[in-house]
């Protein structure tokens, strides 16, 4: 690996997610819109034999505001959100630092 940090570490397989996001309006105003997103991706390595890995559920509340700061953007927005999985998604990315480090 080029990267310092992975030294001594194997390779990762890349990975590809792919799945639907559902939207959802909750609330809107003339200045501002609530939203809540439902991204739910399928997670496999891309490798000569892929390799499913599970899931992941993201879901997201988006808050658009329109003119909430005093300097000029384009739109402010707060957002939040959390990032669930499955565990043998975490396994694959963080098991083999604990294996190396122990």
């Amino acid at each position: 690996a080029d990267n310092r940090a992975r030294a001594g570490m194997p390779d990762l397989a890349p990975t590809l997610e792919l799945g639907p996001n559902l939207n959802f309006n909750l609330a809107r105003g003339t200045d501002w819109k609530v939203d809540l997103r439902l991204p739910a991706r399928a997670v496999v390595t891309v490798q000569s034999r892929p390799q499913n890995l599970g899931w992941t559920f993201s879901p997201v509340i988006n808050l658009d505001l329109k003119e909430f700061f005093p300097f000029e953007v384009q739109t402010d927005r707060i957002v939040i959100f959390n990032n669930f999985a499955v565990a043998r998604i975490y396994q694959f990315l963080y098991l083999l630092a604990y294996l190396i480090m122990t």
